[in-house]
């Protein structure tokens, strides 16, 4: 028969995927991108200057959340095929349980050490980045609750569409009315609650479209746990390192 059917079967229904995914994607860019245009607009070279330093991004978080992605949304795609609900809530679990292990202590270091490294970047010229700096720093707690994963393994592209442009209309509202009370501290701090915003609401929706009851906080026992194996996963290799030394 026709070879093309064994490739492009369904094809209008993928094309439609990929179409929502993409404009969702690029809404999200555009909504992650637009503090920055903000300030570029409002602030002049100067004040740019000291926000662009204040975003300067240490991107380990990133590489982690990346590969995560990566290994997870092959999973939950198999587990909605098969219809294993309770498969996608523990493997969301662990996700949610590693994410918290990672970004929390992260963020707290970036925090404290904020001003150091910024004057040691950027010399004291730019010290008033540092608050700019520890806000940004907080921004990135919102990878801690990766529905998108989810949604699009159940083919609910829809939802990070309509999230996404609901936060898109609000969000230049938002930010001029913070900025003209807080500066540029009020554009991060906008950012903040908008990016923190975006995340919990979509889970939010999965929850109530999906049904699956997905949990927005993790244990301290169940990090312990996670350190634990952690550690003796390395032990482990560093004992299998040591024998193929001697």
């Amino acid at each position: 028969g026709f070879r093309a059917t064994r490739y492009f079967f369904d094809i209008w229904r993928q094309v439609r995927y990929g179409l929502v995914l993409g404009i969702a994607g690029t809404l999200g860019t555009v909504l992650a991108r637009l503090n920055d245009l903000v300030v570029s607009r409002y602030f002049g070279t100067e004040g740019y200057a000291v926000y662009s330093a204040g975003l300067t991004d240490i991107p380990f978080l990133q590489f982690y959340t990346q590969s995560l992605a990566v290994v997870s949304l092959g999973q939950f795609a198999l587990m909605e095929k098969q219809k294993n609900w309770e498969g996608i809530r523990r493997l969301w679990d662990r996700i949610l349980t590693s994410l918290y292990c990672a970004t929390i202590p992260m963020v707290i270091v970036l925090v404290a050490v904020a001003k150091p490294l910024v004057l040691l970047m950027f010399t004291p010229a730019y010290v008033d980045a540092v608050p700019i700096f520890q806000i940004n720093s907080l921004v990135k707690l919102q990878m801690l609750w990766n529905a998108t994963l989810v949604l699009r393994a159940l083919g609910r592209n829809d939802v990070t569409f309509w999230v996404n442009l609901g936060h898109l209309i609000v969000a230049p509202f938002l930010f001029y009315v913070l900025l003209k009370e807080y500066g540029l501290v009020g554009v991060i701090s906008g950012n903040l609650l908008i990016m923190m915003s975006l995340r919990l609401t979509q889970l939010a929706i999965l929850n109530r479209v999906c049904g699956l009851r997905l949990r927005y906080f993790t244990t301290p026992r169940e990090m312990y746990s996670f350190y634990r194996e952690c550690a003796m996963t390395g032990r482990a290799w560093l004992d299998k390192y040591t024998l193929i030394r001697k």
